[in-house]
């Protein structure tokens, strides 16, 4: 919080003297130009959770309303899966924070290059992550959903390796489950509750039984993202 408090007053400094120069007209071209380049700088990292490199929950506020709005007015789905590190609190008892915050960097890295165009990764939370998924319907949400789960669990071990860092994930999808921002986040909370409930290191989509992707239908998407996975172990 003390983090983007003072990133929000530097950035309300930048602006008002970028401002102040423009109407003056006393500096350089340059110094405006270097100004606006700062000011650029300090919006991105207002956005950006500074651990894990992925947007922080300012830019997930924004940019899921947003991404409701534009969906809508273009007649696009869009999915939310949201992510939560399985046993990550006992994880931090045993092996203490600074392997927790390595793991949490870890999954921010794989949250990145797993991400295709216009996709938008966030850090909702602790051990908390989210990803938008524009122009991506449930059924194809799935399988992005259970390639990144399989993806960790294959790539992020525990400082012991033995055990895999696994991560359980909800999934819901505009417009069938929720029609603003609230409505689609309880839906990926609920769906991601159930995952914890059913024993974790699983993809749960929203039950919504007249939306519901066909039970065969998704063994097959399942089965291709487990084809297109490439398993590559390595630890924290």
């Amino acid at each position: 919080m003390i983090y983007s408090d003072v990133l929000g007053h530097m950035q309300r400094n930048l602006d008002d003297e970028l401002e102040r120069l423009r109407a003056s007209g006393s500096r350089s071209d340059a110094i405006v130009e270097e100004l606006r380049l700062a000011n650029f700088r300090l919006r991105e990292m207002s956005h950006t959770d500074e651990l894990t490199e992925v947007g922080n929950r300012r830019s997930f506020d924004l940019r899921a309303p947003r991404e409701i709005s534009r969906s809508s007015r273009f007649g696009h789905a869009f999915s939310l899966l949201m992510i939560d590190i399985d046993g990550f609190k006992k994880f931090n008892d045993e092996f203490g924070h600074p392997k927790g915050d390595a793991v949490l960097r870890a999954l921010g890295a794989l949250m990145r290059s797993a991400s295709r165009e216009g996709d938008v990764p966030c850090r909702v939370g602790g051990e908390e992550f989210a990803f938008i998924l524009p122009e991506t319907g449930k059924a194809d949400g799935l399988v992005f959903a259970e390639r990144f789960r399989r993806r960790v669990e294959s790539s992020v071990m525990a400082p012991d390796s033995l055990n895999p860092i696994t991560v359980s994930i909800g999934l819901a999808a505009f417009p069938q489950d929720g029609r603003n921002s609230d409505e689609i986040v309880w839906a990926a909370d609920e769906a991601l509750y159930e995952s914890k409930r059913a024993g974790r290191n699983r993809v749960t989509a929203y039950p919504r039984k007249s939306d519901e992707v066909p039970a065969r239908l998704t063994r097959v998407f399942l089965e291709r993202a487990s084809d297109e996975s490439t398993p590559c172990a390595s630890g924290i």
